[in-house]
């Protein structure tokens, strides 16, 4: 462990595992497309309080004419969490 400034440096932070399907595909950060358009598009995390729980809705709306299956990726961090699996 080296010293930076008479202070033990920082453990190494591991990495979280991550998802199967972030492995296999690329996704694009869309708005809108044929299939789906989610509702904001974007999500802003301003103005929150800190040790005050802060959440948001995000809609996803199936705009094509056949039903879909959606995989939901839930965040890698201990710092955000989503919905339960269903």
């Amino acid at each position: 462990m080296t010293m930076a400034a008479g202070y033990p440096a920082l453990p190494a932070l591991k990495e979280p595992p991550r998802h199967p399907l972030l492995s296999k595909c690329t996704f694009e950060q869309l708005h809108r497309n044929e299939l789906i358009e989610t509702k904001p598009h974007v999500l802003h995390f301003g103005g929150f309080q800190i040790h005050k729980e802060h959440s948001h809705v995000l809609r996803i709306l199936n705009t094509s004419p056949s039903s879909l299956r959606v995989s939901i990726i839930g965040p890698s961090t201990q710092f955000f969490r989503g919905p339960p699996p269903a």
